[in-house]
């Protein structure tokens, strides 16, 4: 695959600018912030122009999407060009959220500071527009990460305070989706260790930087809130978030340096199937072959099928299992 660069990369930018910078012309963006405490978060909205002629009290069908940052860097171009182009193909408003990067702001605050954000948005969902039954969670890469450990938080928080409205809004979210994600921080799952040393994108030397910069603790990195699976394996049996969602949707590269955690979370599910108690409950995987970890944005044909997917179902919740094959991804989910 070549070894990637900086110059590489900022000339792979230039060229999804010429090939799907027109669609901007299609989505309503709009930039806001949301005050915790003394911070400001900056957040983007990007609308479908599909609901133009709608009244600003409509609730339109939501995307939250939590970016990949490596915990450490937001770059709002690389954000623009993945949630246009989702916006437009699913027909559905995206908004895209923020965090405190590292090491200024080391682990949990990136993790603290997303579930703080996400608690406000689904509490005021009314104000911010947020039709709840046709939303969907996502996060990409450490944003997966991330929206995992909130989850984790989650359990806490409705155990502590059960009747928090939170909860009756959280739980009529029928979808989310994760590309990506890291699972364990310890890096002890190499189940596909062979095809991630292909990810020439993610190399071991810049993941274990960017762990370095968010929690150089090793041994902090194996608690459950850096390291999701351990407490997913203790309560994926128990009535928690997995088995109150109606679909999870896991996407990865084949040479993915995540790959060993997408399949084991993938797994965990499969085996806990029997202790889902909702009738329509279901998840897929989604295998982008010949591709990296950088697949959702070097090759914006895989977000097309993400849209399609969620675009085909009125409840985002379409799930079937689907290997899409690089050079025809255009045809997959037609």
């Amino acid at each position: 695959m070549g070894e990637y660069s900086a110059k590489k990369h900022r000339s792979r930018v230039k060229q999804l600018h010429r090939m799907y910078g027109n669609e901007a012309s299609f989505v309503q963006k709009y930039d806001f912030t949301i005050r915790i405490g003394k911070t400001k978060f900056p957040l983007r909205r990007y609308r479908s122009e599909h609901f133009s002629s709608f009244h600003d009290s409509h609730h339109f069908p939501t995307i939250l999407y939590i970016p990949g940052t490596a915990y450490c860097a937001l770059e709002w171009s690389l954000i623009d060009l993945v949630c246009t182009h989702l916006a437009h193909q699913s027909h559905s408003q995206v908004i895209a959220l923020s965090h405190r990067l590292a090491p200024e702001y080391r682990f949990p605050t990136p993790i603290l500071d997303t579930f703080n954000l996400l608690y406000i948005l689904l509490v005021h969902y009314s104000h911010f527009q947020i039709d709840l039954h046709h939303s969907c969670l996502t996060g990409y890469s450490s944003g997966a990460h991330i929206l995992l450990s909130c989850l984790n938080i989650s359990l806490f928080h409705r155990y502590l305070i059960p009747n928090d409205i939170f909860w009756n809004h959280f739980d009529l979210i029928p979808h989310f989706m994760f590309i990506s994600p890291s699972m364990d921080l310890t890096r002890s799952i190499k189940t596909f260790e062979l095809e991630e040393s292909m990810d020439s994108f993610i190399t071991d030397w810049f993941l274990e930087w960017c762990l370095d910069q968010f929690i150089p603790n090793k041994q902090m990195r194996q608690c459950s809130l850096a390291s999701p699976f351990v407490d997913l394996k203790k309560h994926v049996q128990t009535v928690d978030w997995s088995c109150r969602l109606k679909h999870i949707d896991i996407w990865f590269g084949q040479f993915d340096r995540m790959r060993s955690d997408c399949e084991m979370l993938f797994e965990l599910l499969e085996q806990n199937r029997c202790h889902f108690q909702h009738s329509k409950f279901n998840f897929t995987k989604s295998v982008v072959e010949f591709c990296d970890h950088s697949c959702i944005w070097l090759d914006q044909r895989i977000i097309e099928n993400m849209a399609k997917r969620l675009r085909k179902s009125r409840i985002f919740a379409v799930g079937i299992l689907v290997n899409v094959k690089k050079e025809d991804a255009k045809k997959t989910l037609r």
